[in-house]
């Protein structure tokens, strides 16, 4: 698996980091305050809300309750599209293409 099909093959490459580091990255936290004049009431919010996390639980419920809203329009669609298909049966035949 390790041959080209011309018979040669690559050995693997090892880099060392400890000769070069890397730059440390910046963090968010240091960066200037958004403000000015020309930000738009929705930069603003953003602005004001940055760095905001929602706790476990908080993102629990939110992540539960979409699951269970996703949930039940999937379900009511299903319903009534075989709802549909049972009262009306040339919407069955349509559906079979």
């Amino acid at each position: 698996m390790n041959q080209r099909r011309n018979g040669s093959h690559r050995d693997p490459v090892i880099l060392d980091l400890d000769e070069t580091p890397l730059p440390d990255a910046p963090v968010p936290a240091d960066a200037p305050p958004l403000s000015g004049p020309g930000l738009t009431a929705a930069e603003r919010v953003l602005a004001a809300t940055r760095g905001r996390h929602l706790s476990g639980l908080a993102r629990l419920f939110w992540v539960s309750l979409s699951g269970l809203v996703l949930l039940w329009a999937g379900l009511s669609l299903n319903n009534f599209v075989a709802g549909l298909i049972a009262s009306r049966p040339w919407a069955g035949w349509l559906a079979l293409g």
